[in-house]
């Protein structure tokens, strides 16, 4: 039975988990990457995490809003199919859009932040791509996460951003001793993202 309590003490435990186990990973990061190409993934990582919000548009407060007051009566349980299917309309829309303006800004913001250092350019710029190509699969896994907000499954919410964090992580650390540079970086947190949002819609479905 879900109670205040219990969610904010899973939902304590979702977030502190893999903060914890991030600050041990750090050092290894750092080892492979070195102190600037450290620093410029975190801030490419910065920069698409807010990109990514920002394509959200807000829709999924908007949902969770919607379909909680629709589960709460029996009528409204017949206008569900419509408004996921809306929802999941725009967010492929907007997904596809901002993965799109990421990959064309993602050129000038090299030049921009690297000028005349091209070796470190070509190497910056394949990584935003990746940033880019994960866009969607970010905005998918906030709708999916509001659907099961609506459906006030907290701790199944709390236990896949545990997940989440852990292989955000888990899967880099795996792959950077085989590509100690940053779009290997990159590409493993585009899988993580991918996998969050494959989670996230078998967790709503179901």
């Amino acid at each position: 039975m879900n109670t205040p309590s219990r969610n904010i003490f899973v939902n304590l435990l979702g977030h502190g988990l893999p903060l914890v186990f991030g600050l041990i990973t750090i050092p290894v990061f750092m080892h492979y990457l070195g102190v600037e190409r450290f620093g410029l993934f975190n801030l490419f990582w910065f920069m698409s995490v807010n990109f990514s919000q920002f394509f959200s548009l807000g829709f999924d407060k908007s949902l969770t809003k919607a379909l909680s007051e629709d589960l709460g009566t029996e009528n409204g349980k017949s206008n569900l199919p419509s408004w996921i299917g809306s929802s999941i309309f725009l967010a492929t829309i907007s997904g596809t859009l901002g993965m799109l303006l990421f990959c064309v800004i993602a050129p000038f913001l090299v030049n921009y932040a690297l000028p005349g250092r091209s070796e470190l350019q070509i190497e910056a710029f394949r990584a935003l791509l990746f940033f880019g190509l994960s866009t969607p699969a970010w905005i998918f896994t906030i709708l999916f996460r509001s659907m099961l907000e609506a459906g006030q499954e907290f701790s199944q919410v709390a236990f896949v951003r545990a997940g989440t964090g852990f292989l955000s992580f888990l899967i880099p650390l795996m792959v950077i001793p085989f590509f100690p540079n940053l779009y290997g970086l990159a590409a493993a947190l585009m899988l993580t993202r991918w996998i969050t949002a494959f989670w996230n819609f078998w967790l709503a479905w179901h």
